[in-house]
């Protein structure tokens, strides 16, 4: 009977976190800043064309992804703002591996997020 109530509560509480309200909007608005980001990083970067417009539209949308995540994940969080700032010309005072800022580190931390919340 226990065992049964201890299961019964965990699903509750479980199901309680898929409904955080929020959520869904953080997640998109984080797979929309890694997608635009890969994007850019395919067409552009590295390149002698890059485009200060889009570099300024990928810093608002990290930006706008770390208020959205601050409630669910601060370090994500904090990490969005630093992808904000490097797109907002920081990028040569930020070490995007020491801050763990790499697309590939965005992406990951976005499907465990997405697993937990």
């Amino acid at each position: 009977m226990i065992n049964g109530l201890v299961a019964l509560l965990n699903y509750f509480q479980k199901e309680r976190h898929h409904r955080e309200p929020g959520a869904d909007e953080a997640l998109k608005l984080l797979l929309t800043a890694i997608r635009e980001t890969t994007n850019y990083i395919d067409q552009y970067y590295n390149k002698d064309n890059r485009d200060q417009d889009k570099e300024f539209y990928l810093c608002k949308i990290w930006e706008e992804s770390a208020l959205s995540l601050r409630r669910f994940n601060k370090d994500l969080a904090d990490r969005c703002l630093l992808k904000g700032i490097y797109w907002n010309g920081g990028g040569e005072m930020i070490s995007v591996k020491e801050n763990r800022i790499k697309i590939e580190d965005m992406r990951k931390d976005f499907q465990v997020l997405f697993d937990d919340i």
